[in-house]
């Protein structure tokens, strides 16, 4: 039982759709951004801005 409430924690983890590392509940807040769109979590490298307002970011798939 114990393997199965591993499998649902991390059913939660977010994948970066560009480098597709895995965003895990021990990642670093600011090195993560979450699309106000498509709520898809980006790594912040990968969002293409590092200078970027958390409440207003929107991924460069959204703004295609």
């Amino acid at each position: 039982m114990d393997n199965d409430s591993d499998d649902y924690e991390e059913s939660f983890y977010e994948v970066c759709p560009l480098c597709e590392q895995i965003k895990s509940k021990d990642s670093p807040e600011d090195a993560w951004v979450c699309c106000e769109l498509c709520s898809h979590w980006w790594h912040a490298v990968c969002s293409g801005s590092q200078d970027f307002v958390q409440d207003a970011f929107v991924c460069p798939k959204c703004c295609e």
